[in-house]
């Protein structure tokens, strides 16, 4: 690889964007001899280019100066690495944003949150003792509630009930009151149809029957007046016929008479005639 990035004459970052990763990996790779003799950098396996996957993390991660920690599958074990960089402010590496390098540190995953795998059993008991404990309570809380629900269904039922016999009762009283006032109006539409025409309904209530009734009681009287009026022109009518029947027969009475008077006195001529006769002979 050495070989073929002096070969290149490119700068170390054109080298390496283009180059393919992982080429043939292998633990056997160590740092060539001319950077060590010429450079003397004595670096570690896969401090540069793509020896192993997580030097690619490591790299990502530093290139601008940052720091941190990933997880990696690495010889059959998940591993938290993490890598910070090595700053350095004179030399080469002044202007570079890592430094001369970056030093990392791996752990195993499981060994790493031993402490944390054991506070969250710790925990785990806990909670499931709190659990338990929760469910008790909510046992208790879910018959105090149900003791409760069937204590206000029965309070309901009960209340239901009253409530229907109060409207049944209500409604016969209200059925009562009405029919008794309908059967005193059909009491007085009665007695109208039998000419008692002096009848009048005893108002009692301001309410809808109550207004019935003084309406009632007004077309009895606008009857009454009527009636009256039509009884004083029906008995007047019948004094002017009998007035008129009276001078009839009395004018017939003077025409009967007047016709024996005349009649008599034709008689009495014709007599008067007879007897002349005689005498003037």
């Amino acid at each position: 690889m050495a070989k073929k990035y002096y070969a290149s004459k490119k700068d170390i970052n054109e080298f390496l964007k283009d180059y393919p990763k992982f080429e043939e990996q292998s633990l056997k790779k160590k740092p060539n001899m001319r950077q060590l003799i010429e450079d003397g950098n004595v670096n570690i396996d896969c401090r540069y280019l793509n020896f192993a996957p997580q030097c690619q993390g490591w790299m990502q991660l530093t290139q601008n100066g940052g720091y941190g920690s990933f997880i990696i599958y690495w010889s059959n074990i998940w591993k938290l690495s993490t890598a910070a960089t090595i700053p350095y402010y004179t030399g080469k590496y002044a202007n570079s944003k890592r430094g001369f390098g970056f030093v990392s540190i791996t752990a195993n995953v499981d060994e790493f949150h031993a402490a944390a795998n054991k506070t969250k059993e710790k925990i785990n008991v806990i909670l499931d003792s709190q659990t338990k404990n929760m469910h008790k309570s909510l046992e208790k809380n879910r018959n105090e509630i149900e003791k409760f629900i069937i204590q206000m269904l029965n309070d309901i039922t009960i209340s239901t009930v009253v409530m229907i016999v109060l409207v049944i009762i209500i409604a016969l009283l209200m059925s009562n009151y009405i029919s008794k006032k309908i059967e005193n109006i059909l009491l007085g539409t009665r007695k109208f149809s039998n000419n008692e025409f002096d009848y009048r309904l005893k108002i009692t209530s301001n309410d809808e029957i109550g207004q019935l009734e003084n309406s009632f009681n007004e077309m009895a009287n606008k009857i009454e007046l009527l009636v009256k009026t039509q009884n004083d022109l029906n008995r007047s009518l019948e004094q002017k016929v009998k007035e008129e029947i009276d001078k009839q027969r009395k004018q017939e009475q003077l025409l009967i008479q007047q016709s024996k008077l005349a009649a008599m006195g034709e008689m009495i001529g014709n007599i008067a005639h007879q007897w002349r006769q005689p005498l003037n002979a």
